[in-house]
């Protein structure tokens, strides 16, 4: 048995190592695509911005006629009207052009590569057996205790003075893997939540840990401090969704999820990126409610499957609750094709 809890011991520390490594550059892979995937979001956003301006100009010169002023110089353009308009139309269509690149590009990026979901499904495979291990070297380290002429030394406080050296070194191992199951269940839950804030912030917080009974969150620079109330409210709102999704991952059915208060002391791009997590997320729980004063409601109304209005009116007693219109528009599309033929036949 002492050869077996060697063995045990040494396929624990090969694991670990594993582990460490995949951890690692999982670590890099995740923050190349968030910044790769941000770079692009920003870049197709410049392109918008100066399409956008281009446009305006353009519709801008072709009311005014030759009496419009010169974009640069102020001043009227007569003769050069037809030659400046043609110079900005070339520009916005290069604009047009390279922009619709860049939103193919962020298109893309939207889906995590192959070779990073292949790393996160190794993680996870390595994370499990790391933990089965462990409990298997604390199990044989049990029964050796245990065994004829191996008293155990250990003591536990809620052990009762009368068990015996071989209850006692039961009662110690299922501490000690229970110790080991509720230190994977924090890095299991601080890893989920380093992922979602990584997205959720745009790649503005990379980690989050926990260090003496306290979270702290970490940018590039290193552990914020003092948080802001966006970043508390977006790390609570972040930990409770890691924790939501790793109960449903483990195949315990969740009925319904409701998410308040913290998410309207978002801003605006951060509550966006919150919604559209929130839907992805519905794979893996079947409800999720969101109470909140109507902000991202108003901008991103096609995110939700159904929505209740609360509102107070002074002539009845409490609240009411009015249905209004959600989900993705619709438009109805008649065709004439029939009627084009009665009347070419006619």
């Amino acid at each position: 048995m002492l050869g077996a809890l060697r063995l045990a011991q040494r396929e624990l520390q090969e694991l670990r190592a594993d582990v460490a490594e995949v951890d690692g550059d999982l670590e890099v892979a995740l923050m190349d695509w968030l910044r790769e995937r941000q770079d692009a979001e920003t870049t197709l956003h410049a392109y918008r911005d100066r399409a956008r301006e281009l446009r305006t100009r353009l519709r801008r010169l072709e009311a005014a006629g030759p009496d419009a002023p010169c974009p640069t110089c102020g001043r009227v353009l007569a003769g050069h009207h037809e030659q400046v308009l043609r110079e900005l139309r070339e520009q916005w269509e290069a604009v047009v052009q390279d922009g619709s690149w860049w939103r193919s590009r962020w298109a893309q990026l939207e889906l995590k590569p192959a070779a990073l979901r292949n790393l996160e499904s190794r993680s996870v495979r390595l994370h499990a057996a790391l933990e089965t291990a462990s409990e298997r070297r604390e199990l044989l380290r049990a029964r050796l205790d245990a065994a004829p002429g191996r008293g155990s030394t250990r003591t536990t406080p809620s052990s009762p003075s009368t068990l015996g050296p071989a209850e006692a070194a039961v009662v110690d191992a299922l501490s000690r893997v229970r110790a080991a199951r509720l230190v994977r269940a924090r890095d299991l839950v601080l890893d989920r939540a380093a992922r979602f804030l990584c997205r959720l912030s745009g790649g503005r917080i990379l980690a989050a840990t926990h260090e003496g009974g306290r979270l702290l969150l970490q940018d590039t620079g290193g552990v914020l401090s003092p948080l802001s109330e966006e970043d508390l409210a977006l790390g609570a709102l972040t930990f409770r969704l890691a924790a939501a999704s790793l109960i449903a991952a483990g195949g315990r059915v969740l009925g319904s999820l409701p998410i308040g208060e913290p998410i309207d002391r978002l801003d605006e791009e951060t509550r966006h990126r919150v919604l559209v997590l929130l839907r992805a997320l519905l794979r893996e729980i079947p409800r999720v409610v969101v109470v909140t004063r109507g902000a991202g409601v108003d901008a991103r109304p096609e995110l939700f499957d159904f929505l209740l209005e609360v509102r107070d009116d002074g002539t009845r007693t409490g609240p009411l609750l009015r249905p209004t219109p959600a989900g993705p528009g619709w438009i109805s599309l008649r065709s004439h094709v029939d009627g084009d033929r009665a009347r070419a036949s006619g």
